[in-house]
């Protein structure tokens, strides 16, 4: 029993996460642009990208358009897991963003194991709502796609 014990741990600990560190946040983009024209002609372009690996999970809210945009609402759910335990939620306020800035949010560290749904929904004032879905796989604190 003892032997089990350490080979599992020794697994945990010491070979996945070198598989996880491995990840390369770069490539797991996931972005979606939605327009919407304002009455002189100028647009407020919102975009969503999630990058996930190692440890983390970030969602940036781009301004991409002409106009800023004000009063942002970000709210980013995280669900699933083994046995559908993992139910983890934030939810953010942002006055303004810039055009072609970037507002970015990351939900707090949380352990886990099985697939997981990570959802992102941004509201602004002046701009339609935009969402994006990804699933991806925790294995203890770290977490790929």
């Amino acid at each position: 029993m003892k032997k089990i014990l350490v080979t599992g741990l020794v697994i945990l600990f010491f070979i996945l996460p070198a598989f996880a560190c491995a990840v390369n946040t770069e490539s797991k983009t996931n972005e979606i642009k939605i327009n919407q024209p304002s009455s002189d002609g100028n647009q407020t372009v919102l975009a969503i990208q999630i990058n996930v690996g190692g440890r983390r999970i970030v969602a940036g809210i781009m301004n991409n358009g002409s106009n800023t945009a004000n009063d942002i609402f970000i709210k980013m759910t995280v669900t699933g897991g083994f046995f559908n335990n993992i139910n983890r939620s934030e939810a953010w306020g942002v006055v303004y963003i810039p055009v072609h800035s970037v507002a970015a949010m990351s939900v707090k560290h949380f352990f886990g194991l099985g697939k997981i749904t990570i959802v992102v929904v941004a509201r602004a004032l002046n701009a339609p709502d935009v969402s994006k879905t990804v699933t991806a796989f925790i294995i203890g604190p770290f977490v790929h796609t």
